[in-house]
């Protein structure tokens, strides 16, 4: 069957620039288009008058866009003939020129992915580009060469089948993805909490002017209500940091409050243990997701939930905050910072750019990295290459627990932590590689926290080509406490660090299942039938309960795919492993 007796287009619109503004319907460009999705982080807008004229162009959930212009194979983050889906937070947008919109022909939802996921195959990629002409630089692709597409069209069933479990996989690798970003944010708020907040040198600061005024323990509830702060400070403590003590005190009223305890038990040594840290971090992700657009809440709060899930902290230290001073003092660079705590900067505490591909020590493959493929803490789908074929910028060695930085474009937050082994980053990247194991995650999140992206933006220097030099990472400013604050922070968020990691390998093994089964089920080479498969689901035998889709060696063929998205993920990884054909 040709493509064009299976789906409909509608070419995206030439919406001209004098018409953008700041705020109003979404236009997606091709710029916008990620691997699979749409990225709203760099949107542009039209009115509604315009959006109303133009709602031919207006995209819904789940339809299937092809861009059409592009960058040759070698290029893949940008590369021609690029398929995505659009995402639910993205319905009602229009689609710009350059794309392609396709809706089945027969309205039907399985059928809809079913479409996004032929175009997802080999088969078409290699297809399209063959057909794709242009200059050295840029490649384009006809509608005419798109719609030529033949393919073996599956059954209504078999089409299903497809859609139904491939979707699942899709669905839970994006819940992988949603909760390394809650975990993400987790690591942060607990970085600002100590390093910037200071919120423990606060609590120390309250306990010991109590003490002063001969408060015991007991007393501590009623005492902290009734603290007079215009007259219990030390005269000469300054009025910044009397509002910050102000505020901290407040918070800490929230919190007794929220978990149904007075403020001593707030104050004891169990509250100031690890679990304490947790608690903040997740309070505080969860006011953020809260916050977000309400139509993904439910998800936000599931990402929250798969987050915690698994995330074990090993500090033995009951009481962190004995680390911590109760003192500040001035710092003419700082400012008002902790007692015995000094500026530092990251080529204090780091290795920058520390080792890079020669011609003498070069390796026969390189799993490459892209700017394009690092965003917001992670890293994408990365391109494999022989050396001598791979891009020229192919030369950063990167090993885990690396920090990469994207040196062009700042704002665009090409930065993340590398969990994988046997990595290479482009030259667009600052590597940093820390010292000692316990600045691993200080320098991660001092790096990529929001005020060092801001700075990062504003010194950026060229109009067109906006980029800092590594030795602005290099000597980019940070605090240094002390070594045991650092432990146990490295402690703390490398269990986020670790949970992130899982998923990101979790996700590795999904995708690879998922890029298997489909050339092979659509081509036929692999049946529903011979999967056992009874309309949509497989006979029941047995199937895993557990999330770790890895752990699938006492399983066997006949596995129940159900509505659960965890139980597709593992009954399909089963079917993977159970049949030889799918890891040949």
């Amino acid at each position: 069957m040709k493509l064009e007796d299976f789906a409909v287009h509608q070419k995206g619109y030439a919406f001209k620039s004098k018409d953008y503004i700041e705020d109003g319907v979404a236009v997606v460009r091709v710029s916008n288009l990620t691997t699979d999705s749409i990225e709203t982080s760099d949107l542009k807008y039209v009115s509604d008058g315009i959006a109303l004229d133009k709602s031919n162009f207006r995209l819904r959930y789940n339809d299937v866009v092809i861009a059409t212009v592009g960058s040759w194979p070698k290029n893949p983050a940008s590369v021609v003939g690029k398929v995505i889906k659009v995402p639910d937070n993205c319905e009602e947008f229009l689609l710009n020129q350059n794309a392609v919109r396709f809706r089945a022909n027969s309205n039907d939802d399985n059928d809809q992915l079913f479409l996004y996921y032929l175009l997802k195959s080999k088969e078409f990629s290699d297809y399209i580009i063959s057909t794709a002409q242009g200059s050295a630089n840029q490649a384009s692709i006809t509608l005419k060469d798109i719609y030529a597409f033949n393919f073996q069209c599956p059954s209504r069933t078999e089409r299903q089948f497809i859609a139904k479990n491939l979707s699942a996989l899709d669905k839970k690798i994006n819940l992988n993805r949603q909760t390394n970003q809650t975990l993400e944010q987790m690591a942060q708020t607990l970085f600002k909490s100590w390093f910037v907040d200071f919120d423990p040198v606060f609590d120390n600061l309250l306990m010991k002017l109590l003490a002063k005024a001969d408060f015991n323990l007991e007393a501590l509830n009623d005492s902290l209500d009734n603290l007079d702060f215009a007259n219990d400070f030390p005269a000469d403590f300054p009025d910044v940091l009397r509002h910050k003590a102000q505020l901290r005190l407040t918070a800490l009223q929230a919190e007794a409050a929220a978990k149904n305890c007075d403020l001593a038990a707030l104050f004891s040594e169990s509250a100031h243990s690890s679990e304490s840290a947790h608690s903040l971090v997740k309070s505080r992700s969860a006011e953020s997701a809260n916050s977000q657009d309400k139509s993904r809440s439910q998800d936000k709060s599931h990402s929250l939930d798969s987050a915690y899930s698994g995330v074990e902290s090993h500090s033995e230290d009951n009481n962190i905050h004995r680390h911590f001073p109760s003192e500040f003092e001035f710092n003419q660079q700082l400012g008002w910072i902790p007692k015995g705590w000094v500026e530092n900067t990251i080529d204090g505490l780091c290795k920058i750019n520390p080792q890079s591909w020669t011609k003498k020590n070069s390796p026969e493959t390189v799993k490459y990295v892209d700017l394009a493929n690092a965003k917001n803490g992670s890293i994408g789908e990365v391109a494999n290459y022989a050396f001598e074929d791979a891009p020229s910028r192919a030369r950063r060695i990167l090993q885990p627990h690396d920090t990469i930085i994207g040196v062009v474009r700042p704002a665009n937050r090409s930065f993340a932590y590398v969990n994988e082994e046997g990595l290479t980053g482009s030259t667009g990247f600052t590597v940093v590689r820390a010292n000692q194991e316990n600045y691993r995650a200080f320098s991660y999140l001092s790096l990529t926290n929001e005020d060092c992206i801001k700075e990062f933006t504003r010194i950026a220097d060229g109009a067109a080509y906006p980029a800092i030099k590594p030795e602005d990472v290099a000597k980019a400013e940070c605090i240094y406490s002390s070594e045991s604050i650092l432990n146990e922070f490295e402690i703390l968020v490398s269990a986020f660090m670790n949970k992130i990691a899982t998923n990101e390998q979790q996700n590795e093994a999904l995708t690879k299942l998922r890029d298997t089964l489909l050339p092979k089920l659509i081509s036929g080479e692999l049946s529903v039938d011979e999967l056992s498969v009874d309309e949509l689901s497989v006979s029941a035998r047995k199937h895993p309960n557990s999330a770790d889709v890895s752990d699938v060696s006492n399983v066997g063929p006949n596995v129940v795919f159900s509505e659960s998205v965890e139980s597709v993920a593992n009954a399909s990884l089963a079917v993977m492993t159970a049949d030889p054909r799918l890891i040949e």
